[in-house]
């Protein structure tokens, strides 16, 4: 059986010279530059400039009216939800108040992965593609996305950007999960040029020490405007500038699809002498959510309709943690309704923000679900954790591992300070947090691995989240 079309185009590329791996960048950059920005974007961004600032009633009625019109094409479209509506005599076509929707029940993924094509309603549009998510629990969610969902979600990045006085065409270095390079190759470079777009893309799967002389000589003379990608990406470039005694000064940083740890934030911040921006969205489409000047991440109410939970399964209140529940209606080609995305944030202890945007306002990005140590006790915890690392002990990179209730494994990538000494008040601490039963083990990597996308994971649970949803009683 002769090779697929990708595989050939792959094979080409990555035997090209780096001109010719530019040109294919600036050419697929072109095409989904043409696609992002075709017909309706310049009306989308126009949408969201101007309600930004409007009040919360006028939003609470567009949303209705989004939500409404969703929900009717779910229920024609979709004999997934046609069932699901009949059998919790829901009408959607009768919708009064947003908290109507709470008749239907929550929507976990796996029942999404079981009934994909009954739910897929892509055959309806025009323009649909294929998309998968990153998968944390090592199985991609695959699904379909709508051109008007792209278009949005562009949308409200370059809205995000404006805040900030940076615009479409800012110098931008992207350094994320893009393959640019082949896994195997061993010397720069590890980058690829979008002349089109003036942008940067550099491989998230080659930051090894031996390597970063390499990466910051080349964002030097890039000289980017915005630096945004994985924080643990970035991250790595933070300490290698530092090192290096780089001079990277970029105006504006952006994270995203990972949780950004406070240690993290700290160092990127120092080293780049700029504020880190946490982007929060998803790849399904259904939730996106822009960090103002402020600190404040705004949940935007008009790319989708988004409930909180707490751990008693309740309404969030402001200042607690809260599972987030997504009704996405921005993506009619995969509708997802009161969807359990597998995140976990923080509601800000206010709910009116100083910049006067809209929106429910989150302090932090917690994680996703199943980032979380669990104790014998019951107790669920990921944010006192990176507090293990000072990285003043010699600690370059961490990751911790469950795969049982009574054992926890550290990898530890660290530098020639590290001692036994180090070892020994990691566990220590470890167990203050943990609790003293809990078997601490030490292992000591070259480098932490990455998932197949390129993203790093600080927490990996195998616990699994029957286990988790069944036997927490509060988060730490």
């Amino acid at each position: 059986m002769g090779k697929s079309k990708n595989s050939i185009i792959n094979s080409i590329y990555f035997r090209a010279p780096l001109i010719v791996k530019n040109l294919f960048a600036t050419f697929y950059g072109f095409n989904h530059s043409n696609k992002r920005n075709h017909k309706r974007y310049g009306k989308y961004y126009k949408s969201i400039h101007e309600s930004q600032f409007w009040s919360e009633e006028k939003i609470k009625a567009v949303q209705l009216r989004e939500l409404k019109e969703f929900l009717i094409f779910a229920n024609k479209n979709s004999p997934y939800y046609k069932e699901i509506f009949n059998k919790h005599g829901f009408k959607p076509e009768n919708l009064q108040h947003l908290d109507d929707l709470k008749v239907l029940p929550p929507l976990n993924k796996e029942e999404v992965r079981l009934n994909a094509d009954l739910i897929n309603c892509s055959n309806y549009l025009k323009n649909a593609t294929k998309t998968k998510t990153s998968g944390s629990t090592g199985k991609p969610l695959q699904l379909a996305v709508s051109l008007e969902a792209l278009q949005k979600a562009h949308a409200y990045q370059q809205l995000l950007y404006s805040w900030y006085g940076l615009g479409y065409k800012s110098r931008m270095a992207k350094c994320a999960g893009q393959t640019v390079a082949h896994l195997n190759q061993k010397k720069p470079p590890f980058w690829v040029q979008d002349y089109y777009n003036n942008s940067l893309y550099l491989s998230s799967y080659h930051l090894s020490e031996n390597n970063m002389t390499h990466y910051i000589k080349k964002l030097s003379s890039f000289n980017p405007d915005i630096i945004e990608g994985y924080p643990s990406s970035i991250y790595l470039l933070a300490i290698a500038q530092k090192k290096l005694n780089g001079n990277i000064k970029p105006r504006f940083i952006r994270t995203g699809s990972e949780t950004l740890l406070d240690y993290q934030r700290q160092t990127i911040e120092e080293s780049f002498q700029c504020k880190v921006h946490n982007f929060y969205g998803s790849g399904e489409r259904c939730v996106i959510g822009l960090e103002c000047s402020e600190g404040n991440i705004h949940i935007q109410p008009l790319f989708g309709y988004t409930e909180y939970i707490n751990d008693k399964g309740e309404p969030a209140k402001p200042g607690e943690s809260a599972k987030v529940l997504a009704t996405g209606f921005s993506n009619y080609a995969f509708p997802l309704i009161r969807y359990e995305i597998g995140d976990v944030i923080k509601l800000q202890d206010y709910q009116r923000c100083k910049c006067g945007r809209g929106g429910t306002l989150a302090s932090e990005i917690i994680g996703r679900t199943d980032d979380y140590i669990l104790t014998s006790d019951n107790r669920m915890i990921t944010r006192n954790l990176p507090k293990l690392f000072h990285f003043d002990n010699g600690v370059v990179n961490a990751q911790i591992i469950q795969n049982d209730i009574k054992t926890v494994i550290i990898k530890i990538q660290a530098n020639n300070s590290f001692t036994e000494t180090s070892k020994i008040n990691i566990i220590k601490h470890a167990k203050k947090i943990l609790g003293s039963e809990m078997n601490v083990v030490i292992e000591m990597v070259d480098e932490i691995k990455k998932e197949d996308s390129g993203k790093y994971k600080f927490i990996i649970s195998n616990i699994g989240n029957n286990y988790l949803e069944n036997n927490y009683t509060h988060k730490a």
